[in-house]
């Protein structure tokens, strides 16, 4: 296993984020919404819904079916 790294993330900075702390704003939230068609699941909605968003030194959360290599390596690749 190489560790060279592909591309520079900058460095992840570990941050608390308490419900309420950031400006009376409530965590989670939602940034981002698609409609998904009714003959498809989400999956193949992953990485468009996500493309319009600034993901950089994000945490992101997802259910089980989004836990796979296409998704973490799209995630990575973002530098999320």
């Amino acid at each position: 296993m190489s560790t060279e790294r592909v591309h520079a993330c900058p460095p992840v900075v570990p941050r608390a984020v308490l419900p309420g702390a950031a400006g009376g704003r409530s965590w989670p939230r939602r940034t981002a919404q698609m409609q998904i068609d009714t003959r498809s699941n989400e999956i193949p909605a992953f990485a468009p819904l996500l493309d319009g968003v600034d993901l950089s030194q994000a945490v992101i959360t997802a259910d089980a079916p989004h836990a796979q290599h296409d998704h973490a390596s799209y995630l990575h690749e973002r530098c999320a």
